[in-house]
Protein backbone atom coordinates (compact mmCIF):
# COMPACT_ATOMS: atom_id res chain seq x y z
CA UNK A 1 0.00 0.00 0.00
CA UNK A 2 1.43 2.95 -0.51
CA UNK A 3 1.00 5.99 2.19
CA UNK A 4 2.01 9.83 1.75
CA UNK A 5 3.61 10.84 4.16
CA UNK A 6 4.85 14.80 5.12
CA UNK A 7 8.22 15.38 5.36
CA UNK A 8 9.63 14.58 8.95
CA UNK A 9 11.22 17.33 10.85
CA UNK A 10 14.09 15.61 11.76
CA UNK A 11 15.19 15.51 7.71
CA UNK A 12 14.50 19.27 7.09
CA UNK A 13 17.42 21.08 5.94
CA UNK A 14 17.78 24.72 5.37
CA UNK A 15 16.38 26.38 2.12
CA UNK A 16 20.22 26.21 0.57
CA UNK A 17 20.27 22.72 0.53
CA UNK A 18 19.49 20.28 -2.42
CA UNK A 19 16.32 18.30 -2.25
CA UNK A 20 15.49 15.05 -4.22
CA UNK A 21 12.10 13.06 -4.86
CA UNK A 22 12.86 9.86 -3.88
CA UNK A 23 10.25 6.87 -3.31
CA UNK A 24 11.16 4.74 -0.35
CA UNK A 25 10.71 1.24 0.19
CA UNK A 26 10.52 0.09 3.42
CA UNK A 27 13.09 -3.22 3.65
CA UNK A 28 11.71 -4.01 7.39
CA UNK A 29 9.25 -6.40 7.20
CA UNK A 30 7.49 -8.41 3.94
CA UNK A 31 4.35 -7.11 2.82
CA UNK A 32 5.48 -3.72 5.02
CA UNK A 33 3.87 -0.43 3.65
CA UNK A 34 5.65 1.14 0.68
CA UNK A 35 6.06 5.29 2.01
CA UNK A 36 6.49 8.31 -0.29
CA UNK A 37 8.60 11.37 1.04
CA UNK A 38 10.69 13.95 -0.12
CA UNK A 39 13.85 14.09 1.81
CA UNK A 40 17.21 15.41 0.90
CA UNK A 41 19.71 12.42 -0.63
CA UNK A 42 22.34 12.72 2.24
CA UNK A 43 19.22 11.88 5.22
CA UNK A 44 17.42 9.09 3.60
CA UNK A 45 15.88 6.88 6.57
CA UNK A 46 17.97 4.01 7.70
CA UNK A 47 16.28 0.76 6.36
CA UNK A 48 15.02 2.16 3.60
CA UNK A 49 16.05 2.24 -0.01
CA UNK A 50 15.28 4.35 -2.93
CA UNK A 51 13.52 3.14 -5.89
CA UNK A 52 13.61 5.34 -9.38
CA UNK A 53 10.86 6.19 -11.10
CA UNK A 54 10.04 4.95 -14.12
CA UNK A 55 10.28 7.26 -17.36
CA UNK A 56 9.87 6.71 -21.13
CA UNK A 57 13.34 6.70 -22.97
CA UNK A 58 13.93 6.39 -26.53
CA UNK A 59 16.83 6.13 -29.08
CA UNK A 60 17.12 5.21 -32.90
CA UNK A 61 19.60 2.33 -33.52
CA UNK A 62 19.68 2.08 -37.17
CA UNK A 63 17.30 3.53 -39.50
CA UNK A 64 17.69 3.32 -43.27
CA UNK A 65 16.82 0.88 -46.66
CA UNK A 66 19.65 -0.98 -45.09
CA UNK A 67 18.13 -1.75 -41.90
CA UNK A 68 15.62 -0.73 -39.03
CA UNK A 69 16.04 -0.80 -35.40
CA UNK A 70 14.84 1.58 -32.83
CA UNK A 71 14.95 1.23 -28.89
CA UNK A 72 12.65 2.21 -26.28
CA UNK A 73 11.49 1.52 -22.21
CA UNK A 74 9.80 2.04 -19.83
CA UNK A 75 10.93 0.93 -15.93
CA UNK A 76 11.77 -2.76 -16.60
CA UNK A 77 10.06 -2.95 -19.86
CA UNK A 78 12.43 -3.07 -22.96
CA UNK A 79 10.69 -3.07 -26.49
CA UNK A 80 12.74 -2.83 -30.09
CA UNK A 81 11.03 -1.35 -33.20
CA UNK A 82 11.49 -3.34 -35.78
CA UNK A 83 15.24 -5.19 -35.95
CA UNK A 84 15.46 -5.80 -40.02
CA UNK A 85 17.92 -5.77 -42.65
CA UNK A 86 20.87 -7.44 -39.95
CA UNK A 87 22.53 -11.05 -39.18
CA UNK A 88 21.96 -12.40 -36.08
CA UNK A 89 25.79 -11.58 -35.04
CA UNK A 90 25.42 -7.95 -36.48
CA UNK A 91 21.78 -7.47 -34.75
CA UNK A 92 23.37 -8.33 -31.32
CA UNK A 93 26.12 -6.19 -31.81
CA UNK A 94 23.83 -3.29 -32.49
CA UNK A 95 21.73 -4.09 -29.42
CA UNK A 96 24.75 -4.09 -27.16
CA UNK A 97 25.66 -0.61 -28.06
CA UNK A 98 22.63 0.69 -25.68
CA UNK A 99 23.30 -1.73 -23.94
CA UNK A 100 20.93 -4.58 -22.86
CA UNK A 101 20.95 -8.07 -22.55
CA UNK A 102 18.82 -9.75 -24.93
CA UNK A 103 16.91 -12.20 -23.00
CA UNK A 104 15.77 -8.60 -21.29
CA UNK A 105 13.50 -7.49 -24.17
CA UNK A 106 9.88 -7.49 -23.99
CA UNK A 107 9.29 -7.54 -27.88
CA UNK A 108 10.19 -6.54 -30.96
CA UNK A 109 7.14 -4.32 -32.53
CA UNK A 110 7.34 -4.38 -36.01
CA UNK A 111 6.19 -1.84 -38.50
CA UNK A 112 5.84 -3.88 -41.63
CA UNK A 113 7.15 -6.55 -43.56
CA UNK A 114 9.79 -5.28 -45.94
CA UNK A 115 13.02 -6.75 -45.11
CA UNK A 116 14.81 -3.98 -43.78
CA UNK A 117 12.20 -3.66 -41.04
CA UNK A 118 12.01 -7.95 -40.24
CA UNK A 119 13.81 -10.40 -41.52
CA UNK A 120 15.20 -13.83 -41.27
CA UNK A 121 18.19 -12.12 -39.18
CA UNK A 122 15.28 -10.65 -36.85
CA UNK A 123 13.43 -14.36 -36.83
CA UNK A 124 16.62 -16.11 -35.82
CA UNK A 125 17.54 -13.44 -32.49
CA UNK A 126 13.56 -14.14 -31.85
CA UNK A 127 14.40 -17.86 -31.64
CA UNK A 128 17.60 -17.79 -29.93
CA UNK A 129 16.78 -15.54 -27.00
CA UNK A 130 13.12 -16.41 -26.77
CA UNK A 131 12.08 -11.94 -27.93
CA UNK A 132 8.44 -12.67 -28.83
CA UNK A 133 8.21 -10.44 -32.71
CA UNK A 134 4.90 -8.43 -32.51
CA UNK A 135 3.21 -7.88 -35.99
CA UNK A 136 -0.29 -7.28 -37.14
CA UNK A 137 -2.83 -10.18 -37.01
CA UNK A 138 -3.42 -9.72 -40.58
CA UNK A 139 0.55 -9.81 -41.26
CA UNK A 140 0.69 -13.12 -39.84
CA UNK A 141 -1.48 -14.76 -42.73
CA UNK A 142 0.90 -13.52 -45.00
CA UNK A 143 4.51 -13.85 -43.63
CA UNK A 144 4.66 -17.50 -44.83
CA UNK A 145 4.67 -16.24 -48.16
CA UNK A 146 7.42 -13.30 -47.31
CA UNK A 147 9.99 -16.06 -45.29
CA UNK A 148 10.58 -19.82 -45.47
CA UNK A 149 8.38 -22.19 -43.12
CA UNK A 150 11.48 -23.23 -40.60
CA UNK A 151 12.48 -19.42 -39.94
CA UNK A 152 8.85 -18.43 -39.23
CA UNK A 153 8.17 -22.24 -37.28
CA UNK A 154 11.04 -21.34 -35.09
CA UNK A 155 10.34 -17.95 -33.89
CA UNK A 156 7.87 -16.97 -31.43
CA UNK A 157 4.96 -14.12 -32.26
CA UNK A 158 2.56 -12.24 -30.67
CA UNK A 159 -0.45 -10.07 -32.62
CA UNK A 160 -2.15 -6.92 -32.23
CA UNK A 161 -4.93 -5.59 -33.81
CA UNK A 162 -6.38 -2.00 -34.17
CA UNK A 163 -6.81 -1.93 -31.06
CA UNK A 164 -4.06 -0.56 -28.28
CA UNK A 165 -2.02 -3.14 -26.32
CA UNK A 166 0.19 -3.89 -23.33
CA UNK A 167 3.62 -4.92 -23.34
CA UNK A 168 4.89 -4.82 -19.77
CA UNK A 169 4.63 -0.84 -18.60
CA UNK A 170 4.09 0.19 -22.02
CA UNK A 171 0.92 0.64 -24.14
CA UNK A 172 0.95 0.54 -27.61
CA UNK A 173 -1.44 1.75 -29.79
CA UNK A 174 -1.05 0.70 -33.88
CA UNK A 175 -2.70 2.60 -36.82
CA UNK A 176 -2.37 2.11 -40.37
CA UNK A 177 -0.36 3.83 -42.45
CA UNK A 178 0.09 4.12 -46.59
CA UNK A 179 2.95 2.19 -47.94
CA UNK A 180 3.68 -0.82 -50.47
CA UNK A 181 4.40 -3.71 -48.32
CA UNK A 182 2.76 -6.62 -48.44
CA UNK A 183 -0.08 -6.77 -45.71
CA UNK A 184 -0.37 -4.08 -43.21
CA UNK A 185 2.11 -1.33 -41.91
CA UNK A 186 1.65 0.36 -38.67
CA UNK A 187 2.63 3.08 -37.40
CA UNK A 188 2.53 3.22 -33.12
CA UNK A 189 1.41 5.67 -30.38
CA UNK A 190 4.02 4.54 -27.37
CA UNK A 191 3.04 5.70 -24.07
CA UNK A 192 3.21 4.27 -20.73
CA UNK A 193 0.78 1.83 -19.36
CA UNK A 194 -1.01 4.90 -17.15
CA UNK A 195 -2.86 7.59 -18.54
CA UNK A 196 -1.19 10.49 -19.52
CA UNK A 197 2.71 11.10 -19.14
CA UNK A 198 5.07 10.96 -22.05
CA UNK A 199 4.04 9.24 -25.67
CA UNK A 200 6.25 8.78 -28.91
CA UNK A 201 4.42 8.89 -32.33
CA UNK A 202 6.37 6.26 -34.76
CA UNK A 203 6.00 6.08 -38.34
CA UNK A 204 8.79 4.74 -40.02
CA UNK A 205 8.09 4.40 -43.87
CA UNK A 206 4.96 6.22 -44.73
CA UNK A 207 4.24 7.18 -48.82
CA UNK A 208 1.37 9.92 -47.47
CA UNK A 209 0.52 11.91 -44.27
CA UNK A 210 -3.28 12.29 -44.38
CA UNK A 211 -5.25 14.31 -42.03
CA UNK A 212 -6.56 11.16 -40.59
CA UNK A 213 -3.03 10.17 -38.95
CA UNK A 214 -3.06 13.55 -36.86
CA UNK A 215 -5.26 12.11 -34.00
CA UNK A 216 -1.92 9.57 -33.34
CA UNK A 217 0.43 11.65 -33.58
CA UNK A 218 -0.86 15.16 -31.71
CA UNK A 219 0.15 16.08 -28.03
CA UNK A 220 3.06 13.71 -28.00
CA UNK A 221 6.72 14.12 -26.44
CA UNK A 222 8.58 13.32 -29.35
CA UNK A 223 7.83 11.76 -33.07
CA UNK A 224 9.87 9.80 -35.51
CA UNK A 225 8.82 10.28 -39.07
CA UNK A 226 10.41 9.48 -41.94
CA UNK A 227 12.21 11.95 -44.42
CA UNK A 228 13.41 9.73 -47.12
CA UNK A 229 14.11 12.10 -50.17
CA UNK A 230 15.02 15.31 -51.47
CA UNK A 231 12.47 15.15 -54.80
CA UNK A 232 15.41 16.91 -57.24
CA UNK A 233 18.21 14.71 -55.86
CA UNK A 234 16.34 11.20 -56.61
CA UNK A 235 14.87 12.24 -59.83
CA UNK A 236 18.05 13.69 -61.65
CA UNK A 237 19.78 10.43 -60.38
CA UNK A 238 20.84 8.41 -63.48
CA UNK A 239 21.17 5.25 -61.39
CA UNK A 240 17.20 4.86 -60.38
CA UNK A 241 15.15 3.66 -62.96
CA UNK A 242 12.02 5.89 -63.55
CA UNK A 243 9.87 2.86 -61.79
CA UNK A 244 11.33 3.05 -58.31
CA UNK A 245 11.07 6.95 -59.03
CA UNK A 246 7.48 6.27 -59.22
CA UNK A 247 6.93 4.80 -56.45
CA UNK A 248 9.38 6.32 -53.78
CA UNK A 249 7.68 9.26 -55.07
CA UNK A 250 3.89 7.99 -55.05
CA UNK A 251 1.04 7.94 -52.39
CA UNK A 252 2.48 4.26 -50.96
CA UNK A 253 6.14 5.12 -51.15
CA UNK A 254 8.18 7.47 -48.74
CA UNK A 255 8.16 10.90 -47.60
CA UNK A 256 10.15 13.41 -48.84
CA UNK A 257 12.05 15.84 -46.56
CA UNK A 258 9.34 18.82 -47.62
CA UNK A 259 6.37 16.68 -46.81
CA UNK A 260 7.71 15.37 -43.40
CA UNK A 261 8.43 19.14 -42.41
CA UNK A 262 4.72 19.91 -43.81
CA UNK A 263 3.69 16.92 -41.72
CA UNK A 264 5.50 18.35 -38.26
CA UNK A 265 4.11 21.70 -38.81
CA UNK A 266 1.21 19.97 -38.68
CA UNK A 267 1.03 18.01 -35.65
CA UNK A 268 2.27 21.44 -34.06
CA UNK A 269 -0.46 23.36 -35.28
CA UNK A 270 -2.90 20.53 -33.81
CA UNK A 271 -0.73 19.72 -30.46
CA UNK A 272 -1.76 21.83 -26.97
CA UNK A 273 2.04 21.34 -26.90
CA UNK A 274 5.02 20.68 -29.48
CA UNK A 275 7.15 17.71 -29.56
CA UNK A 276 10.26 17.73 -27.64
CA UNK A 277 12.00 16.71 -30.29
CA UNK A 278 11.66 15.29 -34.00
CA UNK A 279 13.69 12.57 -35.06
CA UNK A 280 13.50 12.05 -38.92
CA UNK A 281 13.88 8.28 -39.79
CA UNK A 282 14.92 6.15 -43.14
CA UNK A 283 16.98 9.05 -45.11
CA UNK A 284 18.07 7.85 -48.69
CA UNK A 285 21.51 7.11 -48.84
CA UNK A 286 21.47 8.35 -52.44
CA UNK A 287 18.77 10.85 -52.71
CA UNK A 288 19.51 12.78 -49.77
CA UNK A 289 21.99 14.16 -46.95
CA UNK A 290 21.49 14.92 -43.20
CA UNK A 291 22.18 18.19 -43.67
CA UNK A 292 19.80 18.60 -46.25
CA UNK A 293 17.11 17.13 -44.19
CA UNK A 294 17.57 19.18 -41.03
CA UNK A 295 17.77 21.98 -43.36
CA UNK A 296 14.74 21.46 -45.60
CA UNK A 297 12.58 20.47 -42.52
CA UNK A 298 13.31 23.27 -40.58
CA UNK A 299 12.69 25.74 -43.52
CA UNK A 300 9.27 24.66 -43.05
CA UNK A 301 8.82 24.94 -40.13
CA UNK A 302 10.07 28.28 -39.81
CA UNK A 303 7.32 29.42 -42.77
CA UNK A 304 5.13 28.33 -40.26
CA UNK A 305 6.98 30.24 -37.02
CA UNK A 306 7.70 27.34 -35.28
CA UNK A 307 11.32 26.27 -33.46
CA UNK A 308 11.81 22.43 -31.94
CA UNK A 309 14.47 20.18 -31.79
CA UNK A 310 15.16 18.34 -34.63
CA UNK A 311 17.51 15.07 -35.07
CA UNK A 312 18.21 12.63 -38.03
CA UNK A 313 18.91 9.52 -37.66
CA UNK A 314 21.80 7.13 -39.11
CA UNK A 315 22.51 4.04 -40.79
CA UNK A 316 25.72 4.29 -39.39
CA UNK A 317 25.36 4.88 -35.76
CA UNK A 318 22.64 5.92 -33.17
CA UNK A 319 21.07 8.65 -31.76
CA UNK A 320 21.00 9.81 -28.05
CA UNK A 321 18.72 7.82 -25.95
CA UNK A 322 16.25 10.49 -25.26
CA UNK A 323 14.67 10.96 -21.80
CA UNK A 324 10.93 11.45 -22.49
CA UNK A 325 10.02 12.39 -19.16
Amino acid sequence: MTVPQPIPDKYTLGAAERWHHARLLSTTAPGAETILYTVPAACLPEGFIARKEARLKFCVLRSGSSGNCSYLEHGDTRLLIDAGGFSLRRLEAIIAEIPVAPQRLAGIVVTHLHADHINTGTLRFSKKFGVPVWIHEYNMKVIRDVFEHRFVNNAVFRTFAESPCVIGAITVRPFAVPHDAAGITCGFRFSSAGEGGAALAYAADIGTFTGDLLPHFINTTAVYLEANHDPDMLWSNPLRPAGNKKRVTGGNGHLSNEKCGEAVAAICAGSSRPPAVVIMGHLSRDNNTPDLALRTVRGVLERHGIALTLCSASRESRTPLFDLG
